[in-house]
């Protein structure tokens, strides 16, 4: 059984995929073989699918939107600009960032642009976030769909491609939400929702 462990870094996470796969792991993304250069292109990828599938806890952040100083040419009162590292839609808006707010349902969405009423909004989206703040089970999550991609370009198996497809996701029956991301998602389930994120400003943005 390999050493390497679920790292906690673009690399880390690569080299096990190469791992499963059987070939040798790398320890940097600098080098411009083919065994490199294929997982510095692809993990981007798997990591995006992964995240994009599910509201994972760790990826979920509550911040204030700047208002913008331009008016909506429409019914609403206000504009205000959505997170620029958002990997996600808003998934509910507040009027209020006090604890217990509810979410309103009144606001509409134009461009990167929040629409409303409403003087000021805070907002639940996911983030990209650094390997480092990933939990276990979704850098395996990655680390299968990884192993996938790699070995369907790498080792020009198809039948190991599929195995570790199924082993991320499940059988097509299971329309993606089988296999390991079912056990990830129920993992995620027992965490708090909603995660603050830490650095993002909350200073109004000044539009045109």
């Amino acid at each position: 059984m390999s050493s390497i462990s679920i790292g906690t870094t673009d690399v880390n996470i690569c080299a096990r995929a190469l791992v499963n796969i059987g070939l040798k792991p790398i320890d940097n993304l600098d080098g411009d073989d083919d065994v490199t250069t294929t997982c510095s292109l692809k993990y981007p990828e798997a990591k995006e699918e992964v995240l994009s599938l599910y509201p994972w806890y760790a990826t979920k952040g509550k911040v204030r939107l700047g208002r913008l100083t331009s008016t909506p040419v429409n019914e609403y009162k206000y504009a205000f600009a959505m997170p620029s590292n958002r990997i996600s839609g808003a998934l509910a808006i507040y009027n209020s960032g006090e604890q217990g707010a509810y979410s309103i349902k009144d606001w509409d969405v134009q461009g990167t642009n929040i629409l409303s009423n409403e003087e000021s909004l805070w907002g639940d989206f996911q983030f990209d976030l650094d390997e480092s703040l990933f939990p276990t089970h979704i850098k395996l999550l990655i680390t299968y769909a990884l192993s996938s991609k790699l070995a369907e370009i790498l080792t020009d198996d198809t039948s190991k491609s599929q195995a570790w497809s199924y082993k991320a996701f499940g059988a097509p029956g299971a329309k993606g939400m089988g296999g390991y991301f079912e056990i990830a998602r129920t993992i995620d389930s027992r965490f708090r929702p909603t995660q603050s994120v830490q650095g993002f400003s909350l200073v109004d943005v000044r539009g045109s």
